[in-house]
């Protein structure tokens, strides 16, 4: 098992207060100076670790982390019902609540956040590498990082963005940027955009690959991105600002990639603090999710291309949404009192899972769902 430390610059915080339970958990990986290189780390895998008990779904006690290729239902079985896979408890991967969770596309790693990077391989749960970036700022960022088109490498934020090899965690390129918070590869690898927990007005911010070179940002007066993603064909760009903007300013955008044009926005009169801001598109592209954990309606399920809304799901204290690949797929939300499930055919609802969820992710093939948990736990859901 491998750890990088210190791989990154300070993020700029806009230094206001948080309250406990919004502030980054420290994980248990090892830290360094600034530039520090690969080291061998001892002890246990936190894999290992006995499972919690109470407060989250689950069952089982098989091992792996989720993987694909083993006999479960069809992924259009999710309008049906949603299950604990049989065989698959609860995986131990941090010692603290998990922002972000993450498959690469090939389905081969899934990746973890808790104060650290955890990347393990999918078929037997062994931790390959973990990371520190040496600020992550203050936010649990549900974007903190993003596997490459091609699984080849990860992008981890936290202040600057590092450029990491997916099987190892080696270092790819020189550290980019500054004040990253979240961050986006776009398919071809060329691009890399990062949301910035800033002070003052700080749009989506864009660098060139493999050099660095910074681009303009994508964003208006008052546009703080602190949540940002690619379209799965690389053309759009999906921008959500955490405070509210100038007046007619919209919060969620939609740009085209090629021109750097805005597309569309949304929501340019939500007046309340969004801290915690999230935004993905499906796996067809055809639909854009957005979440503002303050806002009266706070999961929003808008048409990719031309902005209309598609569906508002009111949802209390969400924190980050997927939608499952396949022609009958869902949409799942994590909250801090719940795991929220809806069809999306008509957004009838499918399931509601008691539990202080944190993070989750579909693995590419749609056939399980990975939930993170307030206490280091990955669960995982089948079709049912």
């Amino acid at each position: 098992m491998l750890a990088i430390a210190g791989l990154l610059g300070g993020c700029v915080a806009d230094g206001r207060p948080l309250p406990p339970t919004e502030r980054e958990p420290q994980g248990s990986a090892g830290t360094g100076a600034p530039g520090a290189s690969t080291t061998p780390v001892d002890g246990p895998d936190a894999s290992t670790a006995p499972p919690p008990t109470g407060g989250t779904a689950g069952g089982g006690s098989g091992g792996g982390a989720g993987g694909p290729g083993d006999p479960h239902p069809s992924p259009e079985g999710w309008a049906k019902g949603v299950q604990a896979c049989a065989g698959e408890g609860p995986l131990m991967a941090h010692a603290g609540a998990i922002s972000a969770l993450s498959y690469s596309p090939d389905g081969q790693l899934l990746g973890s956040f808790s104060g650290s990077l955890h990347v393990r391989r999918v078929d037997t749960g062994e931790l390959l590498w973990t990371a520190v970036p040496l600020n992550v700022g203050v936010l649990p960022n549900r974007q903190l990082f993003a596997f490459s088109a091609d699984s080849s490498s990860v992008a981890l934020a936290g202040g600057r963005v590092a450029i990491l090899r997916a099987s190892d965690g080696a270092p790819l390129h020189d550290a980019i940027g500054s004040g990253a918070a979240t961050v986006a590869l776009s398919p071809d690898g060329r691009l890399v955009a990062a949301g910035c927990q800033c002070s003052g007005t700080a749009g989506a911010r864009l660098w060139q690959l493999p050099g660095g070179e910074a681009e303009p940002m994508l964003g208006g007066r008052g546009d703080q991105a602190y949540a940002v993603a690619f379209s799965q064909d690389g053309t759009l760009l999906a921008v959500r600002a955490a405070y509210p903007t100038d007046p007619g300013v919209p919060r969620t955008t939609v740009w085209r990639v090629s021109e750097r044009s805005l597309v569309w926005g949304a929501d340019a009169d939500e007046q309340m603090n969004s801290r915690l801001a999230f935004v993905a598109f499906s796996p067809d592209g055809t639909l854009l999710v957005s979440v503002n954990e303050k806002a009266p309606v706070t999961v929003r399920v808008f048409d990719a291309a031309n902005g209309d809304p598609v569906a508002d799901l009111p949802v209390e204290r969400p924190f980050a949404a997927a939608i499952s690949p396949g022609t009958d797929g869902i949409l799942a939300v994590v909250s801090e009192t719940k795991l929220l499930v809806w069809r999306a055919a008509g957004w009838s609802p499918v399931a509601e899972i008691p539990g202080s969820f944190t993070a989750l992710a579909f693995t590419p093939d749609g056939k399980r769902l990975a939930v993170a948990d307030a206490m280091g736990a990955i669960h995982f859901f089948c079709p049912g």
